[in-house]
């Protein structure tokens, strides 16, 4: 969250989408490997942003929480 708050208000919309690649890309790549069909995204504490597999059960398709 602090890089896009970085990037200020003249950040291109490819700017942030760049960023947010940045910051889950890794998680994602050990989601898919420990055979992940649906993730989770999840701000921790301190701002940053890790993915969670989630289950079929705790998926609610098109909807977002905080």
């Amino acid at each position: 969250m602090v890089k896009q708050k970085n990037l200020g208000t003249g950040a291109s919309a490819r700017d942030l989408v760049r960023s947010i690649e940045d910051m889950v890309s890794e998680s994602l790549i050990v989601a898919r490997q420990q055979g992940a069909k649906r993730v989770r995204l999840v701000t921790q504490e301190d701002g940053t942003v890790v993915t969670e597999i989630a289950s079929d059960t705790e998926t609610q398709l098109g909807r977002v929480s905080h």
